[in-house]
């Protein structure tokens, strides 16, 4: 490591003297493989530093909180990233590049990503250079960063933790004679029983999950509902409580941000996303906001936490902790409202992705453990079983909710996204617009695809082919654990969409037949009005 606190000021293209020592290894190796190289001789050895970052990608874009900064840095590969220079230009000049940059947004990063952690993960990162990269790989340095005040309640409950935007979020919870620890392999993982114990038990009775580590906004003013409005896509929640599935787009028609929005008053409202965007959403947001300060944006993803209680008896055990009417009728399907649960106060909304009834429980975190504590309390004669992010996952999977930076990104055409249905194109005015209605009769489709996957699920950037050719690449992809099937997402040419099509995807090297399923029905907002139906989409 070299200029850990800053490159000295004078510092240009110097080089270091060579170290014949710590490049020997190294040099014995490179003879081995070619042999000619131990006959010619080597006659010099380059020592001159090069960055560093945690994911050994360049950072480029715009700065968060610096209008008008951008920046291109981090390039660990010299002249072999060279052609990030056009993206950066594309960006500086156009306002957004031609390819999708998430893996290179200096955005990506949150506050977690301090300098001691920057300097853990590349030390730990150097120890593992060219080791094999399994499925569902998890980070294992620099944690915890950012833990709930559930934390120690989960280990207790023998959770198995993974990283989200810092957060240690836990992703399955070993049983009672398993080691709670993730093995990873080719095939089907060590987890996969356990996962599977979790789902079930959600479908047949209840489940509940700390969700904590999504992104959480207020949007609030005067001037709220008319920059939302313009933001969004999709049609604008009008009655206190009206929740939507917001897709905010670029001016070039692709996606830049997915939120759910909930009106919580008539000039507030509440926007959750993935973890992993919780930086670029802000900036994304801050940058949009009237000179005027007649918005006021606040990140609320610190100080609030989540429960999502879900599963056919979700609503049973709410009734127990309130008074309030929990029946479908005053309380439909994707609408919000704000709660006494016991001793703690939430805001409701009867919503989420799993494919069950279910309530997304927004909270203070101060009354996290209280809050948790009864609603186990509540749960135990209803079957309320802890359940981790790989089981909520498997279970969005056979819904077809498509995953955001997997499914789709900043060039994804609202189709090719799976998000058309939330699309009003009714709507006089919205970014987007325009272009989203001049690519809508190209665009590929979000499709579900039921694989013969044997013993092996696809995964990301899997080949599809129809026939000998390659048509696409698989987004999500995992086991259906209510359909007992194998099942991946994959934007499809439209040709190939239809229910029926017979493809083949590639896995660990086999072809694998793969059935176009028909679109899931969903419980969700459709162009903006009341969601008012049960979730069905796993039938």
């Amino acid at each position: 490591f070299w200029g850990i606190d800053g490159v000295p000021p004078e510092f240009g293209r110097e080089v270091f003297p060579p170290d014949w020592d710590r490049s020997k290894d190294f040099l014995e190796n490179a003879i081995r493989r070619v042999p000619l190289l131990g006959r010619l001789g080597i006659k010099m050895v380059y020592n001159a530093p090069t960055s560093r970052t945690p994911d050994h990608a360049p950072l480029i874009g715009p700065v968060p909180g610096l209008p008008n900064f951008f920046i291109a840095a981090g390039f660990a590969a010299g002249v072999m990233q060279a052609a990030a220079s056009r993206l950066a230009a594309e960006w500086l000049a156009e306002g957004e590049p031609s390819l999708d940059p998430g893996s290179v947004d200096v955005r990506r990063y949150g506050s977690y990503a301090t300098k001691a952690f920057a300097y853990a993960v590349v030390r730990a990162g150097h120890k593992f250079a060219g080791a094999v990269d399994y499925p569902y790989g998890e980070r294992g340095s620099a944690r915890p960063g950012k833990t709930s005040a559930l934390h120690e309640r989960h280990k207790s409950a023998r959770a198995v933790f993974g990283a989200r935007n810092g957060w240690e979020v836990p992703l399955w919870f070993a049983p009672d004679g398993m080691d709670a620890t993730e093995r990873p392999r080719f095939g089907r993982p060590n987890w996969f029983d356990a996962v599977a114990r979790e789902c079930r038990a959600l479908a047949a009775h209840a489940g509940l999950l700390d969700r904590s580590s999504l992104a959480k906004f207020e949007v609030s003013g005067p001037g709220a509902a008319s920059l939302l409005d313009r933001l969004s896509a999709a049609r604008l929640p009008v009655r206190i409580g009206d929740v939507a599935i917001a897709p905010f787009l670029t001016e070039q028609g692709g996606i830049a941000a997915l939120f759910t929005m909930a009106r919580m008053a008539p000039d507030r409202f509440l926007l959750a996303a993935p973890p992993e965007f919780e930086t670029r959403d802000y900036d994304h947001l801050a940058r949009t906001l009237p000179k005027d300060g007649s918005v006021a944006l606040k990140n609320m993803s610190a100080r609030n936490g989540i429960l999502l209680l879900a599963g056919p008896r979700a609503a049973r055990i709410l009734s127990r902790l309130t008074t309030a009417d929990l029946s479908t009728p005053a309380f439909p399907w994707g609408t919000a409202r704000s709660l006494r649960l016991g001793n703690a106060e939430v805001f409701a909304i009867r919503f989420n992705q799993t494919g069950e009834d279910g309530f997304e429980l927004y909270h203070r975190l101060d009354a996290q453990l209280t809050l948790h504590d009864a609603l186990l309390a509540a749960g135990v004669e209803s079957g309320l079983a802890a359940i981790g992010l790989r089981a909520h996952d498997a279970l969005s999977l056979e819904c077809g909710h498509p995953t955001r930076g997997i499914d789709f990104g900043l060039k994804s055409h609202p189709a090719e996204a799976g998000l058309e249905r939330y699309v009003d194109y009714d709507k006089p005015d919205f970014v987007g617009r325009h272009a989203a209605l001049s690519n809508r009769a190209a665009a590929a489709q979000l499709c579900r695809l039921l694989i013969d996957a044997g013993d092996s699920d696809a995964y990301l950037n899997d080949a599809v082919f129809d026939g000998n050719l390659a048509v696409t690449l698989v987004g999500s992809g995992g086991y259906g654990y209510r359909l007992g099937q194998s099942l991946a997402l994959a934007a499809l040419p439209a040709h190939l969409a239809a229910a029926g099509t017979v493809l083949s995807i590639e896995i660990l090297g086999e072809r694998r037949p793969a059935t176009v399923l028909p679109p899931a029905t969903h419980g969700e907002p459709q162009l903006g009005e009341a969601i008012g139906r049960p979730p069905t989409a796993h039938k």
